[in-house]
């Protein structure tokens, strides 16, 4: 499969900090003082947020049970997340499986569709 112009990005490891940063680079520490549920990742959805805020706006509102289990309050008067999800099955254990691949996979577009509208390259680091 080739890229087409603007619709690629690319990923990059590096042990710590990297030395220098790509410019424009969304930068986000990861690292969080106590262990909670998705706590990296809210970090890198608010910066999503500032980096490409229509893109946020948008997903959030088509997504909003996920998004409140992200960022409870958000949204009101919508369905719980836990009353979507399907219940147990052979392929699911847990119905909290279920909404934990919800979860991600919105996450996982805020991130993609921010870095396709902005043009610009992520940076995480402080993950342990």
């Amino acid at each position: 499969m080739s890229a087409r112009p603007g619709l690629a990005f690319a990923v990059s490891v590096e042990q710590g900090v990297p030395s220098a940063l790509p410019s424009r680079a969304i930068e986000v520490d990861v690292g969080v003082a106590l262990p909670t549920a998705f706590g990296g990742l809210r970090k890198v959805l608010k910066a999503c947020e500032d980096a490409a805020p229509d893109v946020h706006r948008a997903i959030a509102a088509a997504h909003p049970s996920e998004w409140n289990r992200l960022f409870p309050g958000t949204t009101q008067g919508v369905p719980a997340l836990e009353d979507l999800a399907l219940s147990p099955s052979e392929r699911r254990l847990h119905r909290e499986s279920e909404q934990t691949f919800w979860i991600l996979t919105v996450a996982a577009r805020t991130i993609v569709e921010t870095l396709r509208a902005s043009g610009r390259p992520l940076v995480l680091h402080g993950a342990h």
